[in-house]
């Protein structure tokens, strides 16, 4: 569905209709920067334009399809792939005019965790006006900013979320899970950096989480961090999205709450102000 901002008109994308994965979860949806859209869904990345119509869908054959990518100024999709079947995590970039994707270069992530970095879900990618790319797992602490070329122009961490580090690996597969299970106990034992985001202009901010709160903070393209102090989200909420000054969250069920305490569908939205 495609809501307005007056919370009063919608569309279905029905254009999804005949393509194979029909009624899947869509698994990324990020902006195009001739203002469109693109979707990513079982194995195509779909692209529709500012009325919310499908005019193209690429198939990915040799990769499967990430949830985590961006559009660069081309409108070709960069992706950042963390399957197994790879030596680390790497950006992968989807050549339109060629209808193929390339490996472009490998991610600057720690190699003594490379399994459990693919285990979680979290982190993601952006890229700015001039192709930069800010990209992040979920269980490090630290923002990688590339060029296109795979150049490392910068690293930055946050200063004020109390973040807990995963200091061992897990075996790879299935022993993996059973290990990480054993050794969490079915907790939270370290922090998870959930999502990354552009907000205002020349800025982002980071979403992370562990067993007590939820923080954010805001960066300067450069790495500096803005906010003096820390910033704790409302209990029950998780950060979606965001466009230009705004933050937009949603409810999540927590412990002990009900299901009808919940005021669902719907998005609260914060205001960045300086």
């Amino acid at each position: 569905m495609w809501i307005d901002m007056k919370n009063n008109q919608y569309k279905a994308l029905n254009e999804l209709r005949g393509l194979p994965g029909e009624g899947l979860y869509p698994l990324c949806i990020c902006k195009d920067p001739e203002n469109g859209f693109w979707i990513s869904v079982l194995k195509f990345y779909l692209r529709f334009d500012s009325a919310g119509t499908l005019i193209g869908h690429y198939p990915s054959i040799t990769y499967f399809v990430s949830d985590h990518f961006c559009i660069d100024s081309a409108s070709n999709p960069v992706i950042y792939y963390n399957r197994f079947s790879f030596d680390g995590c790497y950006i992968l970039y989807f050549d339109l005019t060629k209808n193929e994707i390339e490996k472009r270069f490998k991610l600057g992530f720690s190699k003594n965790l490379d399994n459990i970095i693919k285990r979680y879900s979290g982190g993601g990618i952006l890229i700015d006006d001039d192709n930069h790319l800010y990209v992040a797992n979920a269980i490090e602490d630290k923002i990688l900013k590339y060029n296109l070329s795979g150049e490392l122009i910068n690293s930055f961490s946050s200063k004020h979320v109390p973040f807990r580090k995963m200091k061992k690996d897990i075996p790879p597969g299935p022993e993996g899970v059973f290990e990480f299970l054993r050794r969490s106990n079915g907790k939270l034992i370290n922090t998870i950096l959930l999502r990354i985001g552009f907000i205002s202009d020349g800025y982002l901010y980071a979403e992370y989480i562990n067993a007590d709160a939820q923080y954010i903070e805001i960066f300067s393209r450069d790495g500096t961090v803005i906010n003096k102090e820390t910033i704790k989200l409302p209990k029950g909420l998780r950060v979606v999205g965001s466009f230009n000054d705004y933050i937009y969250l949603k409810t999540i069920i927590i412990e002990n709450m009900e299901y009808d305490e919940i005021d669902n569908p719907a998005l609260i939205r914060y205001k960045y102000n300086s």
